[in-house]
């Protein structure tokens, strides 16, 4: 993420989608911050994080085995996705389910 005085910023309304990849070793930070590095160069997002890095999580991607075990998970597909829908499907759907609710509730018989 950036802040208003940089060029580029990420508008949180605009987010589509979110991907996430699992791996054992994103438990220990250390590995966490080198397969991010990894990741920046296989999936060449947009924007990057302005996270701060470890010195240790830059030695790491350079251990062959380090690269190439997150190399080709990030080659995979994600584990997961979150498809976020944008505000007018939103109020598209919430209408069509409004209008169902209420055509089951035309056909309760009166109380």
């Amino acid at each position: 993420m950036t802040t208003g005085v940089s060029v580029v910023s990420l508008n949180p309304e605009l987010v589509r989608r979110v991907e996430w990849w699992l791996h054992p070793r994103f438990r220990e930070s250390v590995a966490l911050e080198a397969a991010e590095l990894i990741a920046f160069e296989v999936l060449d997002p947009v924007m990057l994080s302005r996270g701060g890095v470890g010195k240790a999580a830059y030695a790491l991607p350079q251990e062959e085995a380090t690269q190439n075990e997150f190399r080709a998970l990030f080659e995979q597909p994600p584990a997961g996705r979150l498809d976020i829908p944008a505000m007018p499907e939103v109020v598209d759907r919430l209408e069509a389910l409004e209008a169902r609710v209420a055509d089951i509730e035309n056909r309760l018989p009166s109380a």
